[in-house]
């Protein structure tokens, strides 16, 4: 049994150098500053790609063959390293993709998970894995429908119809469709191999390519809420892990030596190509943001809403009005929006055939000028709203909530 290394990594920058300084001498290492400054990044594109890229798939055959995944705007693929782009999965489910994947021993099988697995607040759901056998020109839909999310998937080193899918299931709330998942039929079924609970999925996955009954799996523990700017309903819990199989995913056992000792959010790998037994994996925990030398003993620091410290984007400190679909009023005399019933705004009489025309005397045109105003309030505060209403103007007295990490 070999020993697979894992070192965890709470904050990291990844630097991806592509030549020596030409100052540098022959055989002397640059230092960090001179290294930097020589790297000079060129965009690559797709130009027209809609939200993030989540993943990319490299052609190990043929390198300038680029597999790129976006959030909201389907795969796309070149051929001329970047040159140019083809969309090549828009008629399909769903146009959030998670994870791709090219077979190692058949870069024409390539796997597509939809439904990003960055639980922002901004992102799409999926309908399961795909599969297209010819380079991206046709796809089959390969099951796995109610897996809502994808966060990674591992393909056999030498056949392309053993995969593993790792399913972080639905976000907002419990679903048993979610954990590791294994197909060795080329997904006309797919086996439940690694379960935590229905509150915990899998994010990532990743097979040894020197043998592949060696397979590492991340279990991820985290549910959104209506707002989720990275201060969810719940961020890391027990169900957060790592995972080991010695035999092809048949058994598991969870690995803790030299892991962290408290709740663990997100886990991604990196295999370390040259010596598969050696794996990065960067961990996010519940102690993110705590300075070296933090005593372990010591209760996580809570935010406390301050008045006039708000954050950039308001964090929990911010006020919350309870307003959504804001957009400038036909008239340009202020904006419209749809009230959250329930909420502050509702409360303190704000309707929403009603038009905002100052917040504390502060005139406010746009939905920008509301978020600048707001980036200087705090929840508990009580704001005077000037609307128009019916043509009439009126003064409303609104006590602000607070703000869940987004929103207004």
């Amino acid at each position: 049994m070999n020993r697979v290394n894992l070192f965890f990594i709470l904050g990291a920058a990844v630097l991806f150098a592509g030549a020596v300084p030409g100052g540098a001498r022959a055989g002397t290492p640059p230092g960090p500053g001179g290294l930097i400054k020589e790297i000079h990044w060129r965009f690559l594109g797709p130009a027209n790609m809609s939200g993030r890229i989540v993943r990319l798939a490299v052609d190990p055959s043929r390198p300038s063959t680029i597999y790129a995944a976006s959030a909201s705007g389907g795969l796309f693929k070149t051929t001329d390293g970047g040159t140019t782009w083809k969309a090549v999965f828009e008629k399909e489910g769903s146009v959030s993709i998670g994870a791709v994947a090219l077979a190692p021993s058949d870069p024409k099988v390539v796997w597509v998970g939809t439904g990003e697995a960055n639980p922002r607040n901004s992102v799409g759901w999926g309908d399961g894995v795909y599969v297209s056998r010819d380079g991206g020109r046709t796809w089959k839909h390969a099951g796995l429908e109610k897996s809502f999310q994808i966060g990674a998937i591992a393909i056999h080193p030498r056949d392309p119809d053993t995969v593993f899918v790792a399913a972080l299931g639905r976000l907002w709330g419990p679903n048993p469709e979610r954990g590791l998942y294994r197909t060795r039929d080329g997904g006309k079924t797919w086996e439940l191999v690694l379960y935590v609970d229905e509150n915990t999925g899998a994010v990532d996955v990743v097979i040894d390519p020197t043998n592949p009954d060696h397979v590492l799996a991340a279990t991820y523990e985290r549910r959104r809420d209506e707002f989720d700017g990275n201060h969810p309903a719940k961020r890391w819990g027990p169900g957060s892990g790592i995972w080991a199989s010695w035999d092809g995913g048949e058994t598991w056992r969870r690995v803790t030596a030299g892991l962290p000792t408290v709740k663990m959010g997100r886990i991604g790998f990196s295999l370390f190509p040259r010596d598969p037994r050696i794996v990065y994996a960067l961990i996010e925990t519940e102690r993110v943001g705590w300075a070296r030398g933090d005593k372990k003993t010591a209760p996580r620091p809570k935010s406390r809403p301050s008045k006039g410290r708000t954050s950039r984007r308001g964090g929990r400190r911010g006020g919350y009005l309870g307003i959504q679909g804001m957009e400038p009023s036909a008239d340009g005399k202020g904006i419209t929006f749809e009230v959250v019933e329930g909420g502050p705004a509702w409360k303190g009489g704000l309707r929403s055939e009603d038009t905002v025309t100052k917040i504390n005397g502060i005139p406010v045109k746009t939905p920008r000028d509301l978020m600048q105003v707001f980036y200087s309030l705090s929840g508990g505060e009580t704001v005077k709203v000037e609307i128009l209403r019916g043509g009439k103007k009126k003064v409303l007295s609104i006590k602000l909530g607070f703000r869940g990490g987004g929103g207004f």
